[in-house]
């Protein structure tokens, strides 16, 4: 079986994609469409997605799957970065030294355990050997040279009759892309809004241009924090660079379309209720975007433009994206949904923010606080390991 996976413990999702071994039943096997499964441990809602329909069914995470452990019956975490790497609980099952051995014919440090399988608090045990690259090979994956790369796992168990052998390639610690967490089909369109925002830079396109994924990971945290949504609701970031400005295009998602299972559910805002956070940070001016293309280089800061956020229909496709310049675009028909504290603007339409009750002050409040936390963590993650590469990947067979 081969498979393709991303991890973002930060943001905390993941995403596997898949195609289940033939069964030898031509019926059933004729199903067997390649699919991708992207796991949501904010709201416990697992998205999973066939990739020629498009078709996406949402449900609960089942603990114990390749990125979860069972809390309860009913409940399921996020592994750790120890737990993926079975190296949780060395103090009571460490791993001994086996020397160096030749992996697809790399050098490779060996490592073997004897623990628990195939959850940490099972009766039963397996071994566990890891081959990791030497810190003196380097392996390219993709734009990246890497060392100390993970290369083999292999567990046995003749008490379960187990003998399982993974392989593992491209294996990167760079930042996820956003764009790789696209649960969009998941939403009913009335489940969704999708915004034109015009931002003024101090710099000039050719220090962001050459790296879009990092600017969107920048500009999907900075939605995050002024609406107060977790990250895989700010979807589909389009960019165009014009002098030192910056035209966006990008979907907020409202909540979950089901009720998740995880061990701590988060509440989640309304889509009424983020997108009204969202207007009232741009309309006052206090929204922000800040964008670090290297721990040397300048920090760029992108500031509301005038005029410069908008509902819109978005039918268009890659590529056509330009943006409307608002000193031409008329104001909005105002009007408000009755017990709702928003603005319901026409597509194409300039947003005006109504002004906010204590409750949106609060929750405007809460959400520069979680932005404030989150750039820092990313911040530090940024520094320790910024590579501009496509994704974050781990692939097995």
């Amino acid at each position: 079986m081969y498979s393709q996976e991303w991890y973002d413990l930060q943001s905390n999702y993941t995403r596997i994609d898949y195609k289940n071994p033939p069964t030898g039943n031509s019926s059933v096997d004729a199903d067997q469409s390649p699919s991708s499964m992207i796991n949501d441990f904010n709201t416990g809602v697992s998205y999973i997605i066939d990739k020629f329909s498009k078709k996406c069914v949402a449900k609960p995470i089942v603990g114990g799957e390749f990125d979860s452990l069972p809390v309860t019956a009913t409940k399921a975490r996020l592994k750790s970065p120890k737990e993926f790497f079975n190296f949780d609980n060395l103090s009571k099952y460490p791993y001994q030294y086996m020397g160096e051995h030749i992996v697809r014919n790399v050098p490779c440090n060996a490592w073997i355990s004897y623990r628990p399988f195939p959850f940490p608090d099972s009766a039963s045990n397996a071994t566990y050997e890891w081959y990791f690259a030497t810190k003196d090979t380097v392996i390219k994956a993709g734009d990246l040279v890497e060392n100390l790369e993970p290369m083999r796992l292999v567990i046995r168990s003749a008490q379960l009759n187990v003998n399982i052998e993974y392989n593992i390639y491209r294996f990167s610690e760079a930042v996820p892309d956003p764009a790789v967490f696209d649960v969009r089909n998941c939403f009913e369109e009335s489940g969704s809004t999708s915004f034109e925002m015009e931002l003024e830079g101090n710099d000039t396109k050719d220090n962001m241009n050459t790296n879009v994924q990092l600017l969107r990971y920048w500009f999907q945290l900075s939605v995050e924090g002024f609406a107060g949504v977790r990250p895989i609701r700010v979807q589909d970031i389009e960019f165009v660079f014009y002098g030192k400005n910056l035209g966006v295009r990008f979907t907020l998602l409202g909540p979950a379309p089901i009720d998740g299972d995880v061990n701590n559910n988060i509440v989640q805002a309304s889509l009424l209720e983020a997108t009204n956070r969202l207007t009232e940070s741009f309309t006052s001016g206090i929204f922000r975007v800040f964008f670090l293309a290297s721990p040397n280089s300048p920090e760029i800061v992108f500031k509301p433009v005038a005029n410069g956020l908008r509902v819109i229909e978005r039918k268009d496709t890659p590529g056509s994206y330009k943006p409307v310049n608002p000193t031409t675009t008329p104001k909005a028909d105002m009007s408000t949904t009755p017990g709702a504290n928003i603005p319901v603007v026409k597509p194409g339409r300039v947003v005006h923010g109504p002004g906010m009750t204590s409750g949106d002050t609060a929750g405007l409040g809460i959400g520069m606080l979680i932005l404030g936390v989150l750039l820092a963590i990313v911040g530090i993650l940024l520094f320790r390991r910024l590579k501009p590469v496509p994704y974050n990947t781990l692939r097995t067979t």
